[in-house]
């Protein structure tokens, strides 16, 4: 049975539509993302205590080396991971989202959009 003009120029719309949505989604959130980004660069450039977060990425450092904390990836939000009450405060006030923390003691934290 032939397929008729109609039926291809329906589903060839269809199959457009769709990826417009899909396109505009992507570039919606992709700029929300970044005035997400933009809210947190003053935070952190700014308002940011850095020596205190320097001490404090050092005290994570040599609870790996000693053996008294795990080199792990650990989640600070949603949820967060139960080790990460116990983080120094400098660390946990930056509102980020991840600590990665390495057998050598190299810590380092991802700071992304607020979600």
């Amino acid at each position: 049975m032939k397929k008729t003009p109609k039926r291809i120029i329906i589903v060839a719309g269809i199959g457009i539509s769709a990826a417009g949505v899909y396109f505009c989604y992507v570039i919606g959130l992709g700029l929300l993302m970044n005035i997400e980004l933009k809210d947190l660069r003053p935070k952190l450039l700014c308002e940011t205590d850095h020596r205190a977060l320097l001490a404090a990425c050092r005290e994570l450092s040599s609870r790996v080396t000693s053996g008294r904390l795990e080199a792990n990836y650990y989640r600070v939000r949603f949820p967060a991971h139960s080790e990460v009450s116990r983080f120094p405060e400098p660390i946990r006030a930056l509102r980020h989202r991840f600590v990665s923390i390495i057998d050598s003691g190299i810590v380092r934290i991802e700071m992304n959009t607020k979600w």
